[in-house]
């Protein structure tokens, strides 16, 4: 297999397994991808107050300047427990690109109290900022419906996205560079969707016409080849 082709596999295997191997067209696209993302610039979280787990007290506002990848999770939620080691993995691939410097993980966890919360990280260590939120009223005003809810916030606090792509998807590296390359989110959805069918189409990675997609594809293409790999032993681990 050329690497080309390799390059093909790799993206097709990882892509596949963030939609459940329903088939990806536009309709999918815009009814279930486009529309947790924004493009103005208006819209900002209500504020509340976390604390971490030595007591100090926390806003989002504290952290203005970078990129935000919010986790809001709960220990009675099996799948938000679930994700906290691909957060890693995908923390690991942001380094490889010397891209996580950029962007701060936060993990928000809401419903617990302050001891299973404490004894939850650390537990489960989730690599980022663990805060803790008492005040349920959050679900409303953040029009959170279900966890886990990731939500991604610019660099000066407004939102990007909203129970957008978790670390498990394969289209989240995308969406972050973008967002950290400060691309317009919705256009970066609609030119990954159309380099990868080129690369459907045409069984090669060579038919990339995108030249920012096509460096970051193959810039990133290492760690997700380990990715891909590191996803085979943690489920041969699940299902022993």
């Amino acid at each position: 297999m050329t690497m080309k082709k390799f390059a093909l596999f790799i993206f097709l295997s990882l892509f596949s397994y963030s939609s459940n191997c329903q088939t990806i067209d536009s309709a999918f696209i815009e009814k279930y991808i486009v529309n947790k993302y924004k493009t103005d610039t208006t819209s900002f979280l209500p504020t509340y107050k976390f604390i971490d787990d030595k007591g100090n007290s926390f806003s989002l506002s504290d952290f203005r300047g970078k990129i935000l990848y919010i986790d809001v999770w709960s220990t009675n939620c099996p799948p938000c427990l679930g994700q906290f080691p691909h957060r890693e993995q995908l923390l690991n691939r942001l380094k490889s690109l010397h891209l996580d410097t950029s962007i701060i993980f936060i993990n928000i966890n809401i419903e617990d109290s302050k001891k299973n919360w404490k004894k939850a990280i650390k537990k489960y260590q989730p690599v980022g900022i663990n805060l803790h939120c008492s005040d349920t009223s959050l679900y409303n005003n953040w029009n959170i419906h279900a966890l886990p809810c990731h939500i991604l916030l610019s660099k000066t606090g407004y939102l990007l996205g909203q129970q957008i792509s978790g670390p498990d998807d394969g289209m989240i590296d995308w969406i972050l560079y973008s967002s950290i390359k400060g691309n317009n989110l919705i256009d970066a959805i609609w030119r990954s969707f159309n380099q990868g069918k080129l690369m459907e189409k045409y069984k090669s990675s060579s038919a990339l016409t995108d030249k920012e997609y096509a460096k970051w594809f193959y810039e990133t293409l290492p760690s997700l080849l380990e990715y891909s790999n590191w996803i085979k032993n943690h489920l041969n681990r699940q299902t022993k």
